[in-house]
This record gives C-alpha cells, structure tokens and sequence, in this order.
C-alpha cells in the first residue's frame, strides 16, 4: 500500500474523530455552538482530503495556501511590469 493512500485513510478517519465530538459540542450546552460547528466543518475537511486521496493517491487537493501563494505571485509580476 502506498504512502498517499494510507494518509487518504488517515485523514478519513481524523476527520469523523474531529466532526463527533463537534456534533457533541454543538448539542451540548456548556460550549458555545460556534465552537461545535468549526470542529464539524473540520472534521468535515479533514474527511473529504482524505477521501480524495483513496481514488488519486497523488493529487493533492488545492487549499487556501496555495491559492493565496499564486495571487501573490501573480501580483508581483504585475508590479514588476508596471
């Protein structure tokens, strides 16, 4: 078994770790619900990251980082021909 799909399960299985005990704190009254929908929404990346994986071990799923990386490249080869 490769590499990728073993961290594909992992992060699955991180993922429903981290979204049940957001479905606890949501229905809980001790914490804040806000806090019980981030760990949801979480877990719920967590889940599709990994599910991605299983299918495509070597594609990685693009995320806010990169996207921020490429604006900003972008953004400087403006400035440098400006």
């Amino acid at each position: 078994m490769s590499a990728c799909a073993q961290s594909g399960r992992s992060a699955t299985v991180l993922g429903s770790l981290a979204a049940a005990p957001g479905l606890l704190v949501f229905k809980s009254g001790f914490l804040p619900k806000l806090l019980g929908v981030l760990l949801m929404i979480g877990g719920a990346g967590h889940m599709i990251d990994g599910i991605t994986q299983l299918p495509f071990p070597g594609v990685r799923t693009i995320n806010q980082f990169t996207l921020a990386a490429v604006e900003l490249e972008r953004w400087a080869s403006q400035q440098a021909g400006e």
